[in-house]
């Protein structure tokens, strides 16, 4: 899992990469009570010939979910340093990815 706490005082802190597994998250957030939310896909698939990892149009889901933050009066973010995180745990898991079999 990719995690980036927030903090009003000091904004964005350091990415980190961690184990999938439960995450706190209090009661009183807005997202659980008001819906205040945004959510975005990356979809990362497996290239059948070439065995390269492709996102499709990430830098434009990234523009979006950063539009739809701003929108929603949640902080923004830098998109090229969350596609870069968005990478490194791509690398990691990539044994989840499903490889795309050739048709016989």
């Amino acid at each position: 899992m990719l995690s980036i706490d927030w903090q009003k005082q000091s904004g964005w802190q350091k990415p980190k990469i961690v184990p999938y597994g439960p995450f706190e998250i209090a009661t009183s957030a807005t997202s659980l009570h008001y819906g205040i939310s945004s959510h975005d896909g990356i979809s990362v698939l497996q290239n059948s010939k070439t065995g390269k990892l492709q996102a499709f149009r990430a830098q434009e889901h990234l523009k979006h979910f950063n539009d739809s933050s701003v929108h929603l009066d949640m902080p923004a973010f830098c998109e090229n340093e969350l596609l870069q995180c968005i990478k490194q745990l791509v690398q990691l898991d990539k044994k989840w990815l499903d490889v795309v079999a050739e048709p016989d």
